[in-house]
């Protein structure tokens, strides 16, 4: 067993009680063994198995990283609103009269342009992206992890491996389809998994409202461009006591407040637990 690479998890990780972390270590175990214990370290078997076991890791650490910006953005989504509002509240503006109401909206698009000009727009376009892309590449890692343990196991032709090259076929789509096909994980747990997850996926030309294909999109535009669908709205409102403002932000048409930022880190907590564990369950019961 390689020492260095079997000791990936311990206390000073920031894991969150959501993360399988037994069942992710008990695949893990199973793809460090995997390896043949020659020093041939250039046979196609060990390549190969080095492989699924690094595309293992980085399930662990994406996922950790995503995790991890999901909560940042809802603080900073929190924090914004609270900075502005006191921000607002130190003025300590009157009651106005309805001609007056164009100051107090001057005033406003100066704290807009306040809060959203150098560092806090920078903050919030750093964690969604970090967010996103490490979200996808979670899954994307999961399902290169297990395409290459497909390909060190099985002794057909499903899993083509190119390992003198780049594995630019291996895909979501692809490892469900080897899957599905590979009488060792037909029906199984994993195998079911890796179809959902090619069902959400959804192409250009026939694009889904799933949530995987919300993330695809939204990791795609945001590789290439500055949140083109993001806007941060500063609101006035009339009160009894005076003039107050609100904020939110708008995604893709919709509101995206801290609520809605911890339903999407939800779901994207709750679908890698359940591939960890469909993992665990195919390598524990089906594999040994």
């Amino acid at each position: 067993m390689d020492t260095i690479r079997s000791q990936l998890i311990d206390e000073s990780l920031p894991v969150p009680p959501e993360f399988p972390v037994e069942k992710f270590q008990a695949v893990r175990d199973y793809l460090v063994n995997l390896k043949p214990t020659t020093k041939r370290t250039t046979s196609k078997k060990y390549l190969i198995a080095e492989r699924s076991l690094a595309g293992w890791d980085n399930v662990l650490y994406r996922s950790l990283t995503c995790i991890e910006q999901g909560h940042m953005i809802a603080e900073i989504l929190q924090t914004t609103e609270l900075d502005i509002r006191r921000r607002f509240a130190s003025l300590q503006l009157a009651a106005p009269l309805p001609f007056q109401m164009r100051r107090v909206q001057q005033i406003v698009r100066g704290i807009t342009n306040e809060f959203f000009s150098g560092r806090k727009p920078y903050e919030q376009e750093r964690t969604f992206f970090v967010f996103f892309v490490s979200g996808l590449s979670a899954l994307e890692s999961f399902t290169y992890s297990m395409y290459t343990l497909g390909a060190a196991l099985d002794k057909g032709q499903r899993f083509q491996m190119a390992l003198n090259g780049r594995d630019n076929q291996i895909d979501i789509v692809t490892t469900a389809d080897a899957y599905r096909t590979w009488p060792t994980a037909t029906g199984s747990r994993v195998q079911k998994e890796l179809d959902q997850l090619a069902k959400d996926k959804g192409t250009r030309a026939k694009p889904l409202k799933t949530e995987l294909a919300r993330w695809e999109r939204t990791r795609n535009l945001l590789i290439h461009q500055a949140s083109p669908l993001r806007i941060s709205n500063v609101t006035l409102q009339r009160t009894a006591t005076g003039p107050d403002v609100s904020y939110h932000l708008t995604w893709e048409n919709d509101d995206m407040d801290v609520d809605q930022m911890l339903k999407l880190r939800a779901w994207f907590t709750d679908k890698i637990a359940d591939l960890v564990t469909a993992a665990d369950e195919f390598v524990g019961t089906t594999l040994t």
